[in-house]
């Protein structure tokens, strides 16, 4: 007599099966708490959580920001990003500082050429510290460039 393949899971996979769902379930809701407290600690400490992973293309286009006139093309090409906007316009307000110490020292420059060099060197160390936060993904505010920074809403 041939035995019949009735295809019915034993109790034991069940029980394995409902006990691995229960855990996920679980887990779940552990992640789900850990995460609204991270969100209640991030309020407490006024720090902002932007929710979208940032892609390499806006920390590219952030960075782009504090070279000279590029710094329209994070302001342009990503309007909806947060990270893109704030450092587009503090490359905004470096480039504006730039422009008028250039107009500036281009009127006394025989008098102080030295100390045009030293403020465009200090120019180019900001330039560079706000290509590093670009490229590393920190949305941190330099200290006069940020505030003024602050003022464009658009």
């Amino acid at each position: 007599m041939a035995k019949k393949n009735t295809n019915k899971i034993s109790p034991k996979k069940e029980t394995k099966k409902e006990g691995l769902i229960d855990v996920l379930g679980k887990k779940k809701k552990e992640a789900e708490a850990l995460d609204k407290e991270n969100v209640e600690l991030a309020k407490e400490n006024e720090i902002e959580i932007e929710k979208d992973l940032l892609t390499r293309g806006e920390k590219i286009l952030a960075a782009l920001g504090y070279v000279s006139f590029l710094c329209i093309l994070p302001l342009v090409l990503k309007p909806e990003s947060k990270f893109c906007q704030f450092h587009g316009k503090q490359g905004l307000v470096l480039l504006l500082i730039s422009l008028i110490i250039g107009f500036l020292a281009a009127l006394i420059m025989p008098i102080s050429y030295g100390l045009w060099i030293l403020i465009r060197l200090l120019l180019i160390g900001v330039a560079i510290y706000g290509i590093y936060l670009g490229f590393t993904g920190k949305m941190k505010s330099m200290p006069v460039i940020g505030k003024l920074a602050k003022e464009f809403t658009w």
